[in-house]
């Protein structure tokens, strides 16, 4: 395979697959593998970050702005049973934050302008959630 990257992967020994990243479609055929033959995927899922098949963040973004969204529900759960401030701002810090900036230094820097929009719009829900009478801004400096 000239000028492509193979991403082999045996996940719970039950599912291998391979993810070929490539410039090109050079007719890749299925691979085989220590007497198995590899399903070809356009992404794959590694150590939390999902890779695709051409490089793109779509899919990564995609996952980690419905995983932290969903997890918006218990910021709301908490701020009506009148949770303390400091609690909702170490819930939203430890479970939707570090969500949305996983994995941030390796993409973040040639994202596009759309994806960028669709992790701060989360980020701004969350904010909404924990500081409604604050705008965005400020409670971005408030909160550090």
């Amino acid at each position: 395979l000239h000028n492509s990257i193979i991403f082999l992967h045996n996940y719970h020994y039950y599912s291998s697959y391979c993810l070929v990243i490539s410039p090109g479609n050079h007719g890749v055929q299925p691979y085989p593998y220590q007497q198995e033959e590899l399903e070809i995927v356009q992404s794959a899922k590694l150590l939390g970050a999902t890779l695709s098949h051409n490089l793109s963040r779509n899919n990564h973004i995609t996952e980690i702005v419905k995983k932290a969204a969903n997890r918006l529900y218990f910021l709301v759960s908490a701020k009506k049973v009148k949770s303390a401030f400091s609690d909702l701002v170490l819930f939203y810090t430890t479970c939707v934050g570090s969500i949305l900036t996983y994995a941030a230094p390796v993409f973040h820097y040639a994202l596009q302008k759309y994806l960028k929009v669709e992790l701060e719009r989360v980020q701004k829900r969350a904010l909404a959630i924990i500081c409604p009478s604050t705008a965005y801004n400020d409670a971005l400096d408030f909160l550090g």
